[in-house]
């Protein structure tokens, strides 16, 4: 029965990948849980960050599926019109629309092989926090402990980072204000999809809607745009 439901909810994500590309990556980990499934929908939880997703091509597939949701601190929402009625039912506070970026290509990025990412320490935490505050600092600390944010580095200089979010995509990535229009954010990018791509794994971000420069930066780097909307619901 389950390989059953898989097999429908992978039809109905791949019929729009670059929008649903979180919830494929869900599956790619084997740790996509089923919650509803419909003919033009489903209802997704990725065991890993606890992250439900929300696809539906009708407000009315969504607005059903809404039964099954679960109690949760985050989700992602296509059908961005119900952004506010979703978020005064289950309690949200907070929402940020996005459109998602792919990297569609096996080929890495030219990089420069003397530019070095490393992990960052909790040494370097008060710094990345100082600059990086859309994650609050108990979630952003779990991510440089666990080894999520790299530093990007020339010589023995750090000049930023970049980090992966708990579902898999891209971000993050900051260059320090005395370090910018030097390259370092294409190089910090293109490092880690590299990485990622030596993974095996998905390559996917996500840009704040009405970023115009890092989606400029993402088109330049190989990075396909999707046309349409995605809204993070979160508490």
């Amino acid at each position: 029965m389950y390989q059953e439901m898989r097999e429908r909810a992978l039809r109905f994500l791949n019929e729009k990948p670059l929008l649903r590309v979180a919830a494929l990556a869900a599956f790619d980990r084997e740790g996509a849980e089923i919650l509803d499934i419909k003919e033009d929908g489903a209802l997704l939880r990725d065991a890993q960050s606890g992250i439900v997703f929300l696809c539906a091509d009708s407000d009315e597939t969504a607005e059903a599926m809404l039964f099954s949701l679960p109690d949760c601190d985050i989700m992602t929402n296509e059908r961005t019109a119900l952004d506010g009625p979703i978020s005064a039912r289950y309690g949200f506070t907070w929402r940020t629309p996005v459109n998602n970026t792919v990297y569609e290509s096996d080929v890495p990025v030219p990089v420069d092989p003397g530019f070095i990412l490393r992990p960052l320490t909790m040494d370097e935490y008060p710094l990345v926090r100082e600059h990086y505050q859309l994650l609050d600092g108990e979630g952003l600390a779990e991510h440089v402990a666990r080894g999520d944010i790299m530093g990007g580095y020339t010589g023995d200089d750090l000049v930023g980072f970049i980090g992966r979010h708990d579902e898999g995509s891209l971000g993050m990535l900051y260059v320090f204000p005395w370090q910018r229009r030097k390259g370092y954010a294409w190089q910090m990018e293109g490092h880690m999809i590299n990485r990622v791509l030596a993974l095996g794994e998905r390559v996917f971000g996500q840009v704040i809607l009405g970023n115009e420069s890092s989606l400029a930066l993402q088109r330049k780097i190989g990075m396909t745009i999707s046309e349409d909307a995605v809204s993070w619901l979160g508490r």
